[in-house]
């Protein structure tokens, strides 16, 4: 398919998936091509390994199909929301990071089209417009799975998951920019005992129980870690927390987090 020439073409839009504690994420870009059709990108982020987990360039697209390609992948497992182009370019540069973090390659057709990507998705214009993480984590999560992917974004060492799982309220917060509390969690835990996925949450006996009215709840995670010794022994103990979550709108954040004996 021949480039059309630059400055002939508008950015139209672009969706991601409300699916960051998953793990993968589509998102989906789209441009008004001068003859008036639809040509888009649609990428499959994959923040535990990959990085970019899949890519490809659709043929020119009727306004029509240009709706369906959208409602299509808003019906795969988490509903799609509008971003702009300076944070979709934020979202997919991250993901390449991630893939140069863990020797992953590019993937082909992505190779193939770094020209076209490039043009339409300059890595420079990313920098200053990120996508804000709250809007990126599913939608209406109860409290237990909330600290279900907080736990899971430590076994994955995806901070930048676990820093948007935080309240404002949480000392880690502290009105500081999100990529500062990324980066403390990277540090706190670069060295620390590897969290398994697996944990189990109960409500903590005496404290609230969540409803859709209450506006804090406290749960228990009974998890595991393991450490490695020098020798290369691997160690696993039990991890027991408490999380107190916050209700901020009408999503469950985690206020506070202390380890129980």
């Amino acid at each position: 398919m021949p480039d059309v020439p630059y400055g002939e073409e508008r950015f139209l839009s672009a969706y991601v998936q409300r699916s960051r504690e998953c793990g993968e994420q589509i998102l989906v870009a789209g441009w008004r091509l001068p003859a008036g059709t639809i040509e888009a990108f649609v990428f499959l982020l994959d923040w535990r390994g990959d990085g970019l987990k899949d890519f490809y360039r659709t043929r020119s697209l009727s306004d029509a199909e240009w709706r369906v390609l959208v409602d299509h992948n808003s019906s795969k497992g988490a509903p799609l929301v509008e971003i702009s182009l300076g944070q979709a370019i934020a979202l997919v540069q991250a993901a390449l990071a991630v893939g140069r973090r863990f020797g992953r390659p590019l993937q082909r057709e992505f190779r193939l089209e770094n020209r076209v990507v490039e043009r339409r998705m300059p890595a420079a214009w990313g920098a200053a417009d990120t996508a804000p993480h709250a809007a990126l984590i599913g939608a209406d999560l109860a409290p237990a799975a909330v600290v279900e992917a907080y736990v899971a974004a430590l076994h994955h060492r995806d901070y930048t998951l676990a820093a948007g799982l935080l309240a404002e309220s949480h000392p880690l917060r502290a009105a500081r920019p999100l990529e500062e509390v990324v980066a403390t969690l990277w540090t706190a835990y670069r060295y620390a005992p590897r969290r398994e996925e697996l944990v189990r949450v109960e409500p903590t006996a005496g404290a609230l129980r969540s409803t859709r009215a209450a506006a804090a709840v406290a749960l228990t995670a009974f998890g595991t870690q393991v450490a490695t010794e020098p020798g290369g022994r691997r160690v696993r103990s039990a991890v027991v927390e408490r999380f107190d979550l916050v209700r901020v709108a009408t999503d469950w954040r985690i206020a506070q987090i202390g380890m129980l004996a």
